[in-house]
């Protein structure tokens, strides 16, 4: 995807080689003389609804004013993974909680250290179907956007253990194919429910004609008291020795960034929903998404014991049924006190 303007006349990523190197002069220090900033250097994966307020808060200064000088990459799905297994993040970033928990089994020097976006997809059948629960599934077409795909592992883990379900065997027939492909396909009623990823969750959340009857956020907030979680934050253990303020201080700009693009929804979609993945001729779709932010359903902004036990059962469940390869458990994760 080719850069878009971000409403000041420069593209997103500000250089001619698609990296801001988000050169900042430093804070004054109390003494008079100049700090100099910490750098951090962050992969985000092409048409990402977490691109929004990373940009939009980046323009507003919420890590320069941390004396945190960071900049963005946006790559394919592929690189994005190995952000941290190959050393292609800088101090922090986010990725998905299954590759996470697996590169720190797999010894990559990481801790995750905060929450970053909750898993919104969602199980849509047509409005005018019987099926009404997961249950209900059995002998049904259901159709996935990529069997391997971590959100179809995590729907795999959670189906097993709340429903006692097989996402794989209990349906007569598993579709495996792309986002697109199933909502046609839902629409005239080739399969009869579809698991949609987010583009197409929220156009399905926005047609009429479809209906949800699994959604992660209501369903393991039932059961653990938190939204499940699809991306979480993590750091490298060497940058955390060395710059535990700036970690700190980086999740504050985050805390920030968020508030801001919730405040400011609709200059924010303006400049960077193109690169998020936002159609911006969809008004419903848009309206969605803003529901979505409004209501606080998206991106978490409180980090606790209880929700760092949330995301372990949500891991240990998703071993359960070979979703991952390994889980360190309780080790992964670092609280923000155990950082100062």
């Amino acid at each position: 995807m080719g850069e878009e303007d971000n409403g000041n006349g420069n593209g997103v990523n500000g250089d001619d080689d698609g990296v801001d190197d988000g050169t900042d002069d430093g804070t004054d220090d109390e003494n008079g003389g100049t700090d100099e900033p910490v750098d951090i250097h962050i992969l985000l994966p092409e048409a990402a609804m977490y691109n929004l307020p990373h940009f939009y808060g980046r323009d507003h200064n919420v890590w320069s004013d941390r004396g945190i000088n960071i900049s963005y990459e946006v790559t394919g799905f592929g690189q994005y993974v190995r952000g941290f297994s190959g050393d292609l993040n800088v101090g922090v970033g986010q990725n998905s909680g299954l590759s996470l928990a697996e590169n720190i089994y797999e010894d990559v020097p990481i801790s995750i250290f905060a929450p970053h976006m909750n898993e919104i997809n969602h199980v849509f059948v047509r409005d005018d179907s019987d099926i009404e629960s997961v249950p209900d599934l059995e002998g049904q077409v259901l159709g996935v956007a990529g069997l391997g795909s971590g959100t179809t592992r995590t729907f795999m883990g959670m189906w097993d253990e709340m429903y006692d379900f097989d996402l794989e065997n209990d349906p007569a027939e598993v579709v495996d194919s792309s986002s697109a492909s199933l909502y046609s396909f839902l629409e005239d009623g080739e399969i009869d429910a579809a698991l949609m990823f987010t583009g197409y969750t929220v156009s399905a959340l926005a047609d009429d004609n479809m209906r949800s009857i699994f959604y992660p956020v209501d369903e393991w907030q039932d059961r653990t008291g938190h939204p499940g979680q699809v991306t979480l934050y993590a750091v490298f253990d060497e940058f955390l020795e060395s710059n535990p303020e700036a970690v700190l201080n980086f999740w504050d700009g985050w805390v920030e960034a968020v508030e801001i693009f919730r405040d400011e929804f609709d200059t924010a979609i303006q400049n960077y929903g193109a690169i998020s993945g936002v159609d911006l001729d969809e008004e419903e779709e848009i309206a969605v998404i803003q529901e979505l932010v409004d209501n606080e359903e998206i991106f978490p902004l409180e980090w606790s014991e209880s929700l760092i036990e949330s995301n372990i059962e949500m891991l240990e469940v998703v071993e359960d049924v070979g979703g991952i390869t390994g889980f360190t458990g309780r080790d992964a994760f670092i609280t923000h006190d155990e950082i100062e």
